[in-house]
């Protein structure tokens, strides 16, 4: 119907198509939304432990425990030996000797907010190198590749082949301190260091480990652990010391906590009692950044060839 001047009467309502965009909004919308769920979904899966080696642990004797170590940790040395302990405990003479280790896992990691999960492959010579394969994965599938190294003094974080961090002496204190992290829980390797103290804490739940660090330039550094051991088992619970996160942040409180220990050794061999979990803190953060459960550990086993530059 036209007007008496000839024209079409302005077209009332949605202009022509309106509907058709609205119903594209409201579909991209779902779709994102789809996909948002669908990204969500694959970072809840989780990854499991990498392949297992095929080496197995090999027993290289043992070695005599200085008796006038600190109450707490001459009892954690029992524990670590032959499981949990009450407060009364037979002093261990001797524990097994470690030079080695590998071990394997997975766990999250937040970065940006996000909690990442990822397995990891974990080969050192304990107490002096460590180099740590980690894959970030989705739906439990690899994605993203890493490495956490401390070969000859120097530490190393990569991600996807990029350095996450720019080489300096903070960087190698780190990386250092995590390696003597992994090396306590072994107490056949540290009795042996002798860049490595124990002295006695406030009470019979803790102790301080007291750390001469090499630097590259052949310089030397203090670093030190506070522990807190568990009074109903004599397992470590807590260790805490000062940190450097980045370049310029000076260093900060850095906590972790070990959790879940258990004999991850065969049926009839040597019992090897570990912290199945641990949890890692920048205290300023106030929770865990790292949270790492392990699935296999074998001890005294070549490694040579891993940890290399």
């Amino acid at each position: 119907m036209r007007a008496a001047n000839g024209f079409a009467p302005e077209r009332i309502g949605n202009p022509r198509g309106m509907g058709s965009w609205k119903r594209r909004g409201l579909l991209a919308s779902v779709a994102l939304m789809a996909l948002v769920a669908l990204g969500w979904a694959g970072l809840r899966v989780a990854p499991g432990a990498p392949s297992a080696t095929a080496a197995s642990s090999r027993d290289l004797g043992s070695v005599p425990v200085p008796q006038d170590l600190p109450a707490p940790v001459l009892r954690f040395v029992a524990a670590v030996d032959g499981g949990s302990t009450g407060p009364r405990y037979e002093a261990p003479q001797t524990t097994p000797r470690y030079e080695t280790a590998v071990q394997q896992g997975h766990g999250t990691m937040k970065v940006g907010g996000l909690s990442l999960p990822f397995r990891v492959n974990i080969v050192s010579r304990i107490g002096e190198e460590r180099h740590s394969d980690m894959e970030l994965t989705w739906f439990g599938l690899g994605v993203v590749s890493g490495v956490d190294d401390y070969i000859a003094n120097r530490g190393r974080t990569q991600m996807a082949g990029r350095d996450l961090a720019e080489a300096g002496d903070y960087l190698n204190q780190g990386a250092y301190l995590a390696v003597k992290a992994e090396q306590i829980g072994f107490p056949g390797s540290w009795i042996l260091d002798p860049r490595v103290r124990w002295e006695s804490g406030a009470d019979d739940q803790h102790a301080r480990l007291v750390l001469i660090r090499e630097r590259p330039d052949g310089t030397t550094a203090e670093e030190y652990f506070d522990a807190a051991f568990d009074p109903a088992t004599g397992f470590l619970k807590t260790l805490d010391t000062m940190r450097h996160e980045s370049a310029t942040s000076g260093k900060r409180p850095w906590h972790v906590e070990l959790a879940d220990w258990r004999n991850f050794a065969p049926e009839g061999q040597t019992p090897l009692f570990a912290a199945a979990r641990i949890e890692v803190t920048w205290m300023d953060q106030g929770e865990p950044w790292l949270v790492q459960t392990a699935e296999r550990i074998v001890t005294n086993v070549p490694v040579d060839d891993q940890l290399v530059w």
